[in-house]
């Protein structure tokens, strides 16, 4: 098959259609209803080409159709593809329209011209109008036509409209240039429909490629400028045209009137003088000429300098925020701006969302947004740091899938493009500009002007952000600090009560121990009472008890002495060997009743002698067996050790005598070594607690190690305990260690002051 040149401008055209059509595909996939509907779009031009193919080839393969093929089927491509056509418009004019009823009546329209053709002996029907023979090619064309007017005259009235009311200059851009592809079409078409069809799939190609530029292309170049680099790039080659040819003519014309015409050698002279002279001259004059017309380029290097300067000693949020923006809408021309703070939270789902909101204290609430981790938005910003501009978020596909919520704060905020500030891998800002009052697009330029202006806003938000921090920070501890001090004012009351209470309860129950421990003892002396068991062993248990309420209150009354500092000792030297076997006699009978071996150890009684009270030391060593004795099991083991410690030891550098008493009980909790030499203090549950002066884990009122350390510290000792913890099973044990000084050290030291 022979093919002439209209037919191969209508093959090539199907061959452009493909391509696109694949371009379309790759760049917008078939999620969005906007890519589906140009890829119809797109197909239906492109069996219009074929169709107009097989049409004009060497044989005419439309025969097999119904009648008028030739006539038709192109006209009612064209009418089905301006019925697309609305559609298309309306998305890109971000127009949300029912379109059910021009659906109807369009498909009506078109159904009515298709299903005509297939009406035996149609071909014969014509009517007469106004003396006029119209047959039936004329009326199903008429019938075509008319129905692409409409619809065309619909899709101009609504792209008008858009363009009218849009408040984003960057759309009314995008629908300026999309209104030229469209006017484009219409000429092809109406170039068609007067039987120009050739011209016409040639006009028609261009603007289907204008309207699908538009679509697929996220940041459309500003007419303005495109138009402004069109004329410097032709003002430049005039000027590059005028200076060749009149230095080749003046050359010619200097060889020609001295020497013989060389024409090589007047084309290397010009080639020197280019090199040399001429090119550097036109770069020059160009940049003039540019100036002259299109007014001074901006330093770049300049602005970014200044801009530094300017915010790098800022270290308020909420100044810096101010002066970011202001800055950055000066320098673009820009209406408005929002520089947002980015934090990565934890949702109450456990999923990881980043929080975007204002860098101001006086916050919009509408303005903040949350965003997950995973979504492709957030992964753009924070992983990718791409900038972003409002139509490729509409637009691109990868960004059709983010939320819902999402969408709706880019919708509050409004704001054309979205550049991500980083401080080294982290996410921390985002600068959101509003169009430019030029209503000039953000080219490549800007974009990277934007970013490198992120980057130095990085450091500066960062500075600020930490001097927040730290300012909330230090109002925090103040508040925590005023809050504590309130709380150990309280507590320092209530251990004073306590203190007072424990003082004036010892003081108040001694008279009426005194007075029932006489009268008890009194009745035990009685004859006429000894004579009856029953009532010696009542009495007895009376004494008993009476004398260990005694020791109670006695303890009470040692430990508010103790708390208020009013403790009385006498400075005098003491052997603690002595002291130490005193107290094991007197728990003698306990030690055979639970099976306990005590063992003194003999370096104890040659141990130098201390300086203290007897009676108070005895205290000391007193309820450090009891405590040993409570809390070690049946047939276990007590050792009481000691060693004299020499001066410089980090312990306790005056030098002294250190006593152990050391056990095979139960232990004691690491966490409660410091608790139990507090008032009151019980170990295990209360609820459980069992009274007993030497039964094992009897109980007591919790002050004796109380009254071991006060007696200590107040002779100028140390007192501390060491277990491996606390097992009732395995019985690690635990020791108590005491350092007192040593007396004639003590007694040197005063001599010497």
């Amino acid at each position: 098959m022979v093919f002439d040149i209209f037919s191969l401008i209508h093959i090539i055209s199907a061959l452009i259609f493909l391509i696109l059509l694949i371009i379309v595909i790759s760049q917008r996939g078939l999620l969005s209803d906007l890519a589906r509907h140009l890829n119809i779009f797109i197909i239906i031009y492109m069996f219009l080409e074929a169709v107009l193919v097989l049409k004009y080839g060497e044989y005419n393969f439309l025969n097999f159709l119904p009648g008028l093929a030739g006539a038709f089927w192109p006209g009612s491509g064209i009418l089905l593809g301006s019925l697309l056509l609305r559609y298309i418009s309306a998305q890109v004019a971000r127009r949300e329209m029912q379109f059910w009823r021009g659906d109807l009546i369009g498909g009506a329209w078109y159904l009515l011209a298709v299903g005509a053709l297939f009406i035996p002996g149609i071909e014969k029907f014509g009517v007469k109008i106004l003396g006029l023979e119209l047959n039936f090619e004329i009326l199903l064309l008429a019938w075509i036509l008319l129905g692409w007017l409409i619809a065309t005259g619909l899709t101009i009235r609504l792209i008008a409209e858009s363009y009218q009311h849009a408040s984003f200059p960057t759309i009314r851009n995008r629908l300026f240039i999309f209104g030229l592809g469209l006017g484009v079409l219409l000429i092809g078409n109406g170039f068609s429909f007067a039987s120009q069809v050739h011209i016409g799939s040639i006009v028609a190609l261009v603007g289907v490629l204008t309207i699908a530029y538009v679509v697929i292309t996220p940041r459309l170049p500003h007419l303005g400028i495109a138009l402004r680099g069109l004329i410097n790039k032709g003002l430049y080659l005039i000027l590059q045209f005028g200076a060749y040819s009149l230095s080749f003519i003046l050359i010619q014309f200097l060889l020609s009137s001295y020497y013989q015409t060389d024409l090589f050698f007047a084309a290397a002279i010009l080639a020197l003088l280019i090199i040399g002279i001429i090119n550097p001259l036109l770069k020059r004059l160009g940049k003039w000429v540019d100036r002259l017309f299109f007014g001074e380029e901006q330093d770049l290097s300049g602005i970014l300098r200044e801009y530094s300067q300017n915010i790098s000693n800022i270290l308020d949020l909420e100044l810096l925020s101010a002066v970011v923006v202001d800055m950055v809408r000066d320098l673009l021309g820009v209406d408005r701006g929002l520089l947002f703070l980015v934090e990565l939270e934890v949702s109450p789902d456990g999923k990881k969302v980043f929080r975007v909101q204002q860098g101001r204290k006086r916050k919009d609430a509408s303005l903040t947004g949350f965003m997950p981790s995973e979504s492709a938005l957030a992964s753009a910003w924070d992983k990718d740091r791409r900038a972003l501009t409002r139509a490729e978020i509409d637009m691109l596909p990868r960004y059709q899938s983010i939320q819902a919520d999402t969408r709706q704060w880019l919708t509050r905020v409004s704001m054309d493009i979205y550049v991500p500030i980083h401080a080294q891998d982290e996410w921390v800002g985002l600068l959101a500009l509003g169009p430019k009052a030029s209503g000039a697009s953000y080219l490549s330029d800007d974009i990277e002007l934007l970013c490198s202006m992120a980057d130095q806003t990085a450091v500066a938000l960062q500075n600020a952000r930490l001097v927040e921090s730290l300012m909330r920070v230090n109002t925090e501890f103040r508040r925590a600090y005023s809050a504590m001090e309130d709380g150990h004012s309280k507590l320092k009351r209530l251990d004073r009560t306590k203190s007072d209470f424990i003082s004036i309860a010892s003081h108040e129950l001694r008279t009426p121990l005194t007075v029932l421990s006489g009268y008890s003892q009194m009745l035990l002396d009685a004859p006429e009472l000894k004579s009856n068991p029953a009532y010696v062993n009542a009495l007895e248990g009376v004494v008993d008890g009476a004398q260990r309420l005694h020791e109670i209150v006695d303890s009470m009354l040692e430990v508010a002495k103790i708390d208020t500092q009013e403790l009385a000792l006498q400075a005098d030297s003491v052997k603690l060997e002595p002291v130490i076997s005193n107290v094991c006699r007197k728990f003698a009978a306990t030690f055979r009743e639970r099976k306990l071996k005590v063992l003194i150890d003999r370096n104890v009684d040659d141990l130098p002698s201390v300086l203290g009270d007897p009676d108070a030391l005895t205290k000391v060593f007193q309820h450090l067996i009891s405590n040993a004795v409570k809390y070690t099991p049946d047939e276990g083991l007590i050792t009481i050790s000691g060693r004299h410690l020499k001066k410089g030891l980090v312990k306790f550098p005056r030098g002294g005598v250190e006593i152990q008493v050391k056990d095979t009980g139960i232990g004691i909790d690491p966490r409660n070594k410091e608790l139990i030499f507090t008032k009151f203090y019980q170990t295990g549950d209360l609820a459980l607690h069992s009274t007993g002066k030497t039964k094992f884990k009897g109980g007591g009122p919790g002050l004796g190690l109380a009254i071991v350390r006060g007696i200590v510290q107040a002779h100028g000792g140390r007192v501390w305990a060491e277990s491996s913890g606390y097992d009732e099973s395995r019985n690690p044990g635990s020791s108590f260690y005491v350092i007192l000084p040593i007396y004639e050290t003590v007694v040197r030291e005063d001599e010497e002051e």
